[in-house]
C-alpha cells in the first residue's frame, strides 16, 4: 500500500500524537500510518507539537438523545413550547436550533447534531473580519476615539480588544 495524501481521521490523528509523546520520530509515525512525512509534519506543526485538548460537547448544548425526541415531537405535530417543556430547555434553545437545522419540515436529528458539531470547531473567524458591514459600523464609532487617542499621545493598542 502506498503513502497517502488525504486527511487524517480520529483515529490516525490520535494514533498520531500517542506516538509523538512516546517519542517516536516523524518520519517512523508516517510509516506507521502510511502517510508522507510532510502531512504527519503539518499536523503536528499546526498544534505547534502540543497535542491538542480532546473535544468535549458543553454541557449547554442539546446532546444526540434530546435532538432525536425534539425530532420526534416535531413529526407528530407538537409546538416548540410543549417540546421545551419535555426537554426542561427553553423555548427558544429549540426555536433557534429548529430554525438553525431547516425549520419544522426538514429538521433532522443526525444532521442537527453533525452540524452542531462542525460549528462548534474553534478558531471560528472574527466576526468583524467575516461581516463588512459590522466592520463598517465599529470603524465609524471608534473613528472619533483613535483620533482623541492620538491627540493624547496614547497608543491606539490601548483601545484594541478581542472580537
Amino acid at each position: 500500500m502506498g503513502v497517502r495524501w488525504s486527511r487524517m481521521s480520529w483515529a490516525e490523528k490520535n494514533e498520531l500524537w500517542t506516538r509523538w509523546r512516546h517519542g517516536e520520530s516523524l518520519r517512523d509515525i508516517g510509516h506507521a500510518l502510511h502517510r508522507a512525512t510532510t502531512v504527519v509534519y503539518a499536523a503536528v506543526g499546526a498544534e505547534g507539537g502540543i497535542a491538542p485538548r480532546p473535544r468535549r460537547r458543553s454541557r449547554l448544548a442539546l446532546t444526540t438523545t434530546e435532538r432525536e425526541e425534539l425530532s420526534r415531537q416535531l413529526a407528530r405535530g407538537q409546538s416548540l413550547r410543549t417540546i421545551s417543556r419535555l426537554l426542561a430547555r427553553a423555548p427558544s434553545t429549540v426555536s433557534r436550533e429548529v430554525v438553525r437545522n431547516g425549520g419544522r419540515g426538514a429538521y433532522r436529528a443526525t444532521t442537527a447534531d453533525r452540524e452542531a458539531w462542525r460549528r462548534s470547531r474553534s478558531p471560528q473567524p472574527c466576526c468583524l473580519s467575516a461581516r463588512l458591514t459590522l466592520r463598517r459600523a465599529v470603524a465609524r464609532k471608534l473613528a472619533p476615539a483613535v483620533v482623541t487617542a492620538a491627540n493624547l499621545g496614547l497608543a491606539s493598542t490601548h483601545l484594541s480588544g478581542r472580537c
